[in-house]
């Protein structure tokens, strides 16, 4: 199975896909100018980089989501047919309301970041 990845800014149906795998609404520690997505993430418990972040509101996170104007990526299910914890933030355009009616230059960047995550979930560790 080979799911493509899905996108959404709705809030309701990303709080859903993180409740349904475990995860809570996170922000980093420390922040630097290379993460581009602000500070939030998601965080799942038993993740060996747990130390990095800090548990916040689900307030907080949709806040941090809107202020960085971010749309969540994300895939319902992995390869072998399980729920998948794949997910990743991308900024849009101001303006947005919709993130799958993208100008043609961001939907050049959103695909170059879709390929970028597929060569990353591909790479054996």
């Amino acid at each position: 199975m080979n799911e493509t990845y899905k996108r959404t800014l709705n809030h309701e149906k990303i709080r859903q896909w993180i409740i349904k795998r475990g995860g809570m609404p996170a922000k980093f520690k420390e922040t630097t100018d290379d993460n581009r997505a602000g500070d939030i993430t998601v965080a799942f418990p038993g993740y060996k980089g747990e130390a990095a972040y800090g548990w916040i509101s689900w307030n907080d996170f949709f806040k941090a989501f809107e202020v960085h104007r971010l749309v969540f990526i994300y895939r319902e299910l992995d390869d072998k047919g399980n729920l998948s914890r794949d997910f990743h933030f991308f900024q849009w355009e101001e303006g947005l309301q919709d993130p799958n009616e993208m100008s043609s230059s961001a939907e050049e960047k959103f695909d170059e970041e879709l390929r970028h995550l597929q060569m990353h979930r591909n790479r054996k560790y």
